[in-house]
């Protein structure tokens, strides 16, 4: 008997990985865990990056202000 649709792919995850560490007793900076979508792992890093953009556009602002 064969199937009449085929068997969705698998939704690919992380795996578990550090950095921005100084090799200290503290855990990294930065951590990707493992397990997690690759999706819901892109649209949270696309946030992120928004507010360090919105972060720094408001820091040049004010930077810039201090100037004249």
């Amino acid at each position: 008997m064969t199937k009449g649709l085929p068997d969705p792919p698998v939704r690919a995850t992380t795996a578990s990985s550090s950095f921005s560490t100084c090799e200290c007793s503290h855990p990294p900076l930065f951590a990707v865990r493992s397990g997690v979508d690759y999706e819901d792992a892109l649209v949270h890093l696309s946030t992120l990056l928004k507010g360090a953009f919105a972060t720094n556009l408001k820091a040049l602002e004010l930077g810039q202000g201090d100037l004249s």
